[in-house]
């Protein structure tokens, strides 16, 4: 099983094919794409272990301020909370901020990020009724990353101590119970469906480039056969309905409140394919979900 792609995460990769993003806007939409890849990559060294285990990912909480949490992990006797960086490179700590390699003061503290999720997630629990252990961790999962001034007492996680880390979890989880699992259905009912700080760049329906982007590289470089689409960029075939498919979720992700009809399918695909096809695959579409 993958990490489920989070919302923000497609609409800015689905804009960022379809449009020119702007210096500071492409700069987090790398922070952003960056950090999600350094989350499955944790995913997936988790999954290596198979203690009894709920896990929670990419939590949005209120308690006073809003944040965002990687992820809970709840077990029989503690709460995890793992915040995954993705870091690389050089940086050093010293008086309690982080400083890359040519001594520029890391703008968002992690460890400040790490501390503000932790009380917002702690403070949630306590309206609920609960009060679990909550063990708060950064995790950096970049090989390529090195920390000059970690100390012993900071809540760091560092690649090399991954494994050792999660095999101290190991010994110490229990078979889980009533609680974690109420401990899990009290968050997933309070949790945000969206983090209310979250931006994408702006954007409208005239201003996105149209055309049929091929699934695998992104180009929109496709040649129509008598069933199927290939691309002369990587040599992808793919049928023409599937790919219609794909960009009626990629419209309904961007424009969930716009109206679609076979015509505005047919210019969103490039018209490279035909208003007949296309109002077929959307009749069809609508029907199944």
């Amino acid at each position: 099983m993958m990490l489920e792609k989070p919302t923000n995460v497609k609409i800015l990769e689905v804009l960022h094919r379809r449009m020119r993003f702007e210096e500071d806007d492409e700069k987090s939409y790398w922070r952003i794409i960056k950090g999600f890849e350094g989350e499955c990559e944790f995913y997936e060294w988790l999954k290596k272990y198979s203690f009894p285990m709920l896990i929670l990912y990419d939590l949005f909480l209120t308690c006073g301020i809003s944040t965002q949490l990687d992820f809970v992990i709840i077990t029989a006797n503690k709460i995890f909370l793992l915040d995954v960086k993705n870091f690389k490179g050089d940086y050093h700590y010293r008086n309690g901020e982080f400083y890359t390699s040519w001594n520029e003061k890391v703008t968002s503290n992690p460890i400040t990020q790490l501390n503000r999720g932790y009380n917002v997630l702690e403070g949630s629990l306590k309206k609920t009724g609960m009060r679990p252990l909550i063990e708060k961790k950064l995790i950096f999962i970049n090989p390529e990353f090195t920390l000059y001034g970690n100390q012993p007492d900071l809540p760091i996680v560092l690649r090399s101590q991954l494994n050792e880390y999660l095999k101290s979890i190991e010994s110490q989880a229990d078979p889980l119970q009533n609680y974690p699992h109420q401990v899990a259905a009290n968050l997933e009912k309070i949790k945000l469906a969206q983090n209310p700080y979250e931006k994408t760049p702006k954007y409208s329906y005239e201003m996105l480039d149209k055309g049929i982007l091929c699934k695998s590289c992104g180009e929109n470089h496709l040649r129509e056969g008598h069933r199927s689409l290939l691309c002369s960029s990587c040599g992808l075939s793919e049928t023409k309905s599937s790919a219609i498919e794909r960009m009626i979720e990629e419209y309904h992700l961007l424009f969930p409140d716009r109206k679609f009809t076979p015509t505005i399918l047919k210019e969103w695909c490039g018209n490279v394919v035909s208003l007949d096809l296309c109002g077929r695959v959307l009749r069809k579409y609508l029907r199944s979900n």
